[in-house]
């Protein structure tokens, strides 16, 4: 049984792991595709730090993410409020059918795989998600191979 509320309070802080290549810029500095919907979903999959271990089970599931799909590599976190990310427009949804503590960022914007770049639904996400990566506190995990965070708090 899930003891985290339905209901993901505006205070609450969540986190997205973050993935090498996909999240980061040819110079390494991480790009707003760290927090974009997969195309065919308006929806990006965050950890509600209100679960129990918190880090700790952010790190796992991110470890687990990364060794499940090639071509990933686990690199950190990025911390972001429910607050911040309802005010650029998108909205967080407890998603505990998938695991407790799981949540989605949903943008009401679904981009097809071969959607042109400069299409309107592109643009709108993608300003979206450049202003979550404005306001998102990454933290780059000194230790990315051990199974528990020792970054700083999130």
């Amino acid at each position: 049984m899930c003891n985290l509320p339905v209901h993901v309070a505006d205070s609450e802080k969540l986190a997205r792991a973050i993935m090498s290549p996909y999240h980061f810029d040819k110079k390494g500095k991480l790009r707003p595709a760290a927090f974009r919907a997969e195309p065919g979903r308006d929806d990006a999959s965050v950890i509600r730090l209100a679960h129990a271990d918190a880090a700790d089970f952010c790190k796992r599931k991110a470890l687990e993410i990364a060794n499940n799909t090639p071509g990933k590599t686990y690199k950190g976190l990025a911390v972001l409020t429910a607050e911040q990310i309802r005010g650029v427009g998108a909205e967080v949804t407890d998603s505990r059918d998938v695991f407790c503590g799981h949540a989605h960022i949903s943008y009401g914007i679904i981009v097809r795989r071969n959607e042109p770049q400069e299409s309107e639904l592109n643009l709108r996400l993608t300003e979206m998600t450049r202003r979550l990566l404005k306001v998102a506190l990454y933290h780059e995990d000194p230790n990315p191979s051990s199974a528990s965070w020792t970054g700083p708090p999130l």
